[in-house]
This record gives C-alpha cells, structure tokens and sequence, in this order.
C-alpha cells in the first residue's frame, strides 16, 4: 500500500501542476442565461467554458473563462454573448484577432462582453429544421384557439 502511493504521488503532482488552460476575466453589464459550463466558441468551435459569474463593489458582473491553452487570444478580441437556440441556450462567442499583444492567462479585459441583440443573434443561428418545427407548432397553437373561439360563437 505504501509503496503504491508513493509510486502514485509524483503522477498526482505532475497531473495537478499542467496547465489546464488560459483563464480571462470579463466584465458584461448582463449575465441573464449564462451559468458554469456555458460554451465558449471561435467560429463556431468550442474552446472553452465559462467558470465562475461573480459581482464587484461596484457591481460589475465578471465573467471568468477558461479557454484551452493551445488557442491564443488578441487583446483585441471582441467577446459577445448570444443566444443559440430557440429555446434560449446561451454561448460566448469569440471574434479573435491575433493582431498586437496576446491575451495571458489571469488577465482582465477592460472591454465588455458585447451582448447582441436576439434578431442578430437567431438571424445566424436558426436553421431551416428549427423554423420548420417552430412553424408547425404555431399553427397547431392557431388551429387550436380557432376551435375554442369557435366552440364560443
């Protein structure tokens, strides 16, 4: 027994010690719909996650993410929120530039999280299988109040 743990020690060490990735403080004026986990993506590839949602003294929701170390982000990058799904499922975008100075880990931007609108935001994300399912609901939803309003007269 003792000597497996000393066997198993240094590889708990060494394991504990890599880098896991490069953690980015944001601040956003709006953190509705994100939680832990929310996605974190690059043309359209995730490449990280969100970590932690906290508020400051002055109020300021920060956001902390972790993105995976092998993708370098610009100091001018610009970070959005939006929303990827009918139903609401939340996603941080990343609009990389790998212009100027690298982003390190533990740094804090100074620059918001840009929170587009829901227009923008469904005018790049909905598919022709969500519109259809969404069209088919809302005349079985009409087709139904035409019964009742019928049922009334």
């Amino acid at each position: 027994m003792t000597k497996a743990l000393l066997l198993l020690t240094p590889i708990l060490l060494l394991f504990c010690s890599c880098d896991r990735g490069t953690t980015i403080y944001v601040p956003t004026e709006n953190a509705a719909g994100v939680q832990t986990g929310t996605p974190i993506t690059i043309s359209g590839l995730q490449v990280g996650t969100l970590v932690d949602v906290a508020l400051d003294e002055q109020l300021t929701c920060w956001l902390t993410l972790n993105v995976e170390q092998e993708f370098h982000i610009g100091r001018e990058a610009i970070f959005h929120l939006e929303t990827t799904s009918l139903l609401g499922a939340k996603a941080i975008t990343i609009e990389n530039s790998l212009a100027g100075e690298m982003i390190n880990s533990e740094d804090s931007l100074s620059t918001p999280l840009n929170i587009k609108s829901l227009i923008d935001s469904y005018s790049t994300t909905v598919d022709s299988t969500e519109l259809k399912m969404l069209s088919r609901k809302a005349g079985e939803f009409l087709d139904s109040l035409m019964m009742v309003l019928k049922k009334e007269n």
